[in-house]
């Protein structure tokens, strides 16, 4: 088996974290998993993240797969799925900034318009994150 982790592994792996966070009792880590979902759209239409929240132990793994997929542009999980080892993997750069450690000492900002200004002046890799974004050290 390589010691390189395939994308379709990397992203379900990340998907299963994000399940436990959502379902987990602590708000800090329930919320951002969350509010993932519900940017998203893959739970109840018009259901607020109070509502997703108070009802998180129905939240499953195939929400979680939908959601990644819908942010990394793919409308469902199975499309994604078929062609998610094609993509780069910087692609997934942004749920590597999940894993503990990952997104420091990095610059974060706003927008990724934000950081793409500051990158101009300082250089780096801008990597988005939701509607934030990261500006990687060149060096990460």
């Amino acid at each position: 088996m390589s010691a390189i982790t395939s994308n379709l592994v990397f992203v379900r792996r990340h998907a299963r974290r994000l399940l436990r966070d959502a379902r987990s009792d602590s708000l800090v880590a329930s919320l951002p998993a969350i509010r993932l979902l519900h940017r998203c759209g893959v739970c109840r239409p018009q259901q607020s993240v109070a509502q997703i929240h108070r009802e998180r132990h129905r939240v499953q793994l195939k929400h979680v797969l939908r959601a990644i997929a819908i942010e990394l542009g793919f409308p469902d999980w199975e499309r994604c799925r078929a062609q998610i080892d094609e993509l780069p993997a910087h692609a997934l750069d942004r749920y590597r900034l999940d894993l503990p450690g990952g997104g420091y000492p990095n610059l974060w900002f706003s927008s990724e318009a934000q950081a793409r200004q500051w990158q101009l002046s300082h250089g780096g890799d801008v990597r988005r994150y939701g509607p934030q974004a990261v500006v990687l050290n060149s060096s990460s």
